[in-house]
């Protein structure tokens, strides 16, 4: 299996490609986006594994979420495309243990993750994440998230780069999910300046929406029942489109244009 070292410039186009690829068939990748959140929001209240439910559900949707931007890139109306389509790995038993095991890949290794962070922030960004942490606690104003934040990137970067193609590569190329993280982490790596750059092109946007976001509020009023109503729709927005840029950054790095 080759992985095509691409121009450090793609990082960009893979995001623009993503929204591109949603402008074609805003309903049907819209409505696939807002079923992939829906889903993991209630796998979370599951019984024993609820707190890890989304983490080991992420590599199998992910697998529904990538295959609809590829039709779609081939000229497939987006009518055709059903909600359901999100879970289709689960009509294919063969690699759900595959899968599933990425997926424990996935929590164990943000547990990690988060317990690295824990060790220069006392547990902020844990606080943070699960929303227990209050607007007025000095650990967001005194620089302690960010310390947390850069010790939980240090640990989560490498795992992203393990799990970043291997969902895909089990389901379209039928390879085990040890062999699936060696070939994503081999692509990623011969790639990481693209990847860089499409990093810092979201990260960019984010900020942006944010900011436009904001004005929009202040100039409305600056409520936060109004900053909700614009923030919704816009993070939907955002997300389909990342969701669907993860079918161009395979293709171009495997060009694998028809996967079985």
């Amino acid at each position: 299996m080759y992985a095509a070292k691409v121009p450090v410039a793609s990082g960009r186009r893979w995001v623009g490609q993503g929204f591109g690829l949603f402008r074609k068939a805003p309903a049907a990748i819209g409505a696939l986006t807002f079923l992939y959140l829906v889903t993991l929001l209630f796998s979370g209240v599951l019984p024993v594994i609820g707190a890890f439910a989304p983490l080991l559900l992420t590599p199998l949707l992910t697998v529904g979420m990538t295959d609809a931007a590829r039709l779609v890139d081939q000229g497939e109306s987006g009518a055709k495309i059903s909600p359901i389509h999100l879970f289709q790995v689960f009509r294919q038993p063969s690699m759900i243990k595959s899968l599933i095991l990425l997926g424990v890949l996935n929590a164990a290794g943000t547990v990690l993750a988060l317990g690295a962070a824990s060790l220069f922030d006392s547990g902020a960004l844990f606080d943070l994440i699960i929303g227990s942490m209050k607007p007025e606690d000095p650990r967001l104003q005194d620089g302690t998230i960010i310390t947390g934040l850069i010790g939980f990137i240090v640990v989560y970067a490498p795992l992203q780069m393990l799990l970043w193609y291997a969902p895909l590569l089990v389901a379209w190329e039928g390879v085990g999910a040890l062999k699936a993280c060696f070939f994503s982490w081999v692509a990623v790596w011969r790639n990481k300046w693209a990847f860089l750059n499409y990093a810092l092109s979201w990260i960019v946007l984010a900020i942006s929406v944010s900011v436009v976001l904001q004005v929009i509020n202040r100039a409305m009023g600056g409520s936060n029942a109004l900053m909700t109503m614009l923030l919704v729709p816009a993070s939907l927005l955002v997300l389909s489109g990342m969701y669907s840029s993860y079918w161009p950054a395979f293709r171009d790095v495997f060009h694998s244009e028809s996967p079985e």
